[in-house]
């Protein structure tokens, strides 16, 4: 599944995966002029923590596993459902937080780009630390215990638990084209963190017109209705206060012109940026 975000197609795991809050959040935020806004603001944290918790509202109210539920995935990556969602966000008070739970993991995230211009963006994890502590004989392989993790035993959630039904998952990668040439493959382990930390990369890279190093080098923030927002820095707009001292202040709106994130690509045309961080997130990306 896929979306278009300022002349960019932004392609990414469909249900049971949680990729989908990842395009719905871009598209929330497509709506404003995010390259107007101090880098690492507040405002900036604000909007992106907004546009990912209706994002995830969105996820815990239609989604489960497709054998098993009819969701309306078509609308809910529409401009129009985006635009919607984006009238909610009041610029001087935060929405609460998703009701949901944050479980530990052990995720592992690959990606590779070949010479010419070939891309792979691949996730998998064991669920928990040591999976279901088994291995398949001969082979040293742990198998996952996904399946028995992360359902509802509300009978009326589209994630409730049944027989042979898969569960909703965090795990999500990207990649990302443009006239259906490769620019950039991207993703991350940490459990809900994964689709937050996604979306402040690509808007790092197509809105702010960072080099990949210098995205990932300005750290991730994460929120999680469990323990609050994770982050090294003190923000506002993630709880209930007001998040701004001008209770008067709108956002500035995205021009109808295109964002012109082809300047950024052809100062980085034909050279391509890896980076890893102890294992905690990993980014690599080609740009041509």
């Amino acid at each position: 599944m896929s979306i278009n975000y300022r002349g960019f197609d932004i392609h990414q795991t469909a249900p049971p995966s949680q990729g989908l809050i990842h395009l719905e959040t871009m598209n929330i935020l497509e709506g404003f002029d995010l390259a107007g806004l101090v880098p690492d603001g507040d405002d900036l944290i604000h909007l992106t923590v907004e546009a990912n918790k209706l994002a995830v509202g969105d996820r815990l109210r239609y989604f489960g596993d497709p054998a098993f539920v009819t969701y309306p995935l078509d609308r809910i990556l529409s401009k129009a459902h985006a635009a919607n969602q984006r009238q909610r966000i009041d610029p001087i008070r935060a929405l609460p937080l998703a009701k949901g739970r944050a479980l530990p993991g052990d995720t592992t995230y690959i990606c590779a780009v070949d010479r010419d211009g070939n891309g792979v963006s691949f996730i998998h994890s064991l669920s928990m630390q040591f999976g279901a502590g088994m291995t398949v004989p001969g082979t040293g392989m742990i198998l996952n215990n996904r399946v028995g993790r992360g359902f509802t035993l509300d009978a009326d959630h589209p994630n409730c638990v049944d027989s042979s039904k898969r569960t909703m998952s965090t795990l999500n990668c990207y990649i990302v084209t443009r006239n259906g040439r490769l620019q950039v493959v991207g993703g991350t382990p940490g459990g809900d963190g994964q689709v937050q930390w996604n979306s402040q990369i690509l808007v790092s890279l197509l809105d702010r017109h960072l080099d990949p190093q210098d995205a990932v080098d300005r750290g991730p923030l994460d929120t999680h209705s469990e323990h609050g927002p994770r982050h090294n820095r003190q923000s506002r707009g993630l709880d209930d206060r007001k998040s701004h001292p001008n209770e008067d202040r709108t956002w500035p709106r995205a021009p109808r012109s295109r964002r012109s994130a082809d300047r950024f690509l052809r100062r980085r045309r034909g050279r391509s940026g890896d980076c890893c961080r102890s294992g905690a997130r990993c980014y690599s990306g080609r740009l041509r």
